[in-house]
């Protein structure tokens, strides 16, 4: 059960359904590449700042995933109400 920290990215139920690819690309060209104003590589900090943030919101969810299974089990040996 707790060895596939992905296993939630194909679960319907899970707000990580199919996500799990979701940044491959990087973030789409959003570089302001001589925007002027110090915007240059802006868009990439916020697309590392997004990217962290999914990462983050993927682990709560995984973990989430991973204790409602374990619960399950629980429940489906008697040793939970």
């Amino acid at each position: 059960m707790a060895g596939d920290p992905y296993r939630h990215f194909n679960v319907r139920e899970s707000e990580c359904f199919m996500r799990l690819w979701e940044l491959e690309e990087g973030d789409e060209g959003d570089d302001a590449i001589g925007g002027g104003g110090g915007g240059v590589g802006r868009g990439r900090e916020e697309a590392m700042a997004r990217r962290d943030e999914l990462a983050q919101q993927h682990l709560r969810e995984a973990e989430a995933f991973q204790l409602r299974e374990l619960e399950i089990g629980l429940a489906e040996e008697g040793g939970a109400t």
